[in-house]
């Protein structure tokens, strides 16, 4: 099954207007800055890809939902190769996320899967504990605001689910990632764009629901390594990405029929 990589940036702009004046005599009197004039950010809202594979076309769509805090409060991600809708709920108690509630539905079967999770950050980790019954943790490693390693563990048996490593550079680039020490990844070539969310396979829908990232700025060239020892390579072209004025990627094209169109939205 292909893994689900998904992402999120935020980039914050400030805008303060203050204005003086003076005549003669008078005083010089200096206009009082509104001190409730809001910070406005910059949020990713929604990406959608468009596929062509052969005969058939298909698209797949994240979009993200904010509060009246500006705080993401749900992560909603459409993947067609399985029909499925990933419902991502984020509960917040005094400003600071408690709980995170995960629902799949799968269209072809009616299937649902429920998972529930209280959330604990401390030291550099954010902990995902299940509860009513599920036997299953998330552990989520950072430094500031980047991912540093992603495991899923067995409560019960303490036994490792999976694990994903990853490593970065001096200026916070990503340079490698292991999927469960099967397959690994290097990255290089750097664009001068903001990482993508939604793309590619270091991606993960939690980093977005904690505003965590794997990277700072695009690698344009990636090789994979399989554990047979057999590698692939791939390269994007920067002729084929488009900017907005916050250097946030918009538009993403593979070719023609495959590509990926970025939201992003001021509050």
């Amino acid at each position: 099954m292909k893994k689900l990589n998904i992402l999120f940036t935020i980039f914050l702009g400030i805008s303060i207007l203050s204005c003086s004046s003076s005549n003669g005599d008078i005083e010089d009197n200096t206009e009082d800055i509104d001190e409730n004039t809001e910070e406005t950010i910059i949020v990713y809202k929604k990406a959608t890809q468009y596929a062509q594979d052969g005969q058939f076309s298909y698209s797949n769509s994240q979009e993200v939902f904010y509060n009246t805090d500006k705080k993401i409060i749900q992560v909603v991600t459409y993947l067609a190769y399985n029909s499925s809708t990933t419902t991502t709920d984020v509960i917040y108690n005094s400003d600071e996320i408690s709980e995170i509630s995960k629902t799949t539905t799968y269209e072809n079967s009616n299937n649902i899967d429920i998972e529930e999770y209280d959330v604990i950050i401390n030291n550099g980790q954010i902990k995902l504990t299940g509860v009513n019954g599920l036997d299953k943790e998330v552990q989520i490693d950072f430094t500031e605001n980047y991912v540093d390693a992603i495991r899923t563990i067995q409560p019960s048996n303490l036994t490792t689910i999976s694990e994903n490593l990853y490593q970065r550079n001096n200026e916070n680039n990503i340079i490698s990632y292991t999927w469960d020490n099967n397959i690994s990844f290097t990255y290089s070539n750097f664009d001068t764009g903001n990482v993508m969310p939604f793309h590619g396979n270091y991606w993960d829908d939690y980093f977005i629901a904690f505003a965590l990232k794997p990277s700072k700025n695009l690698p344009l060239t990636s090789t994979i390594t399989y554990s047979s020892g057999s590698t692939n390579t791939h390269d994007i072209d920067p002729t084929m990405l488009t900017y907005d004025n916050e250097n946030n990627i918009i538009h993403y094209a593979y070719d023609s029929q495959n590509y990926t169109d970025y939201e992003y939205i001021e509050l």
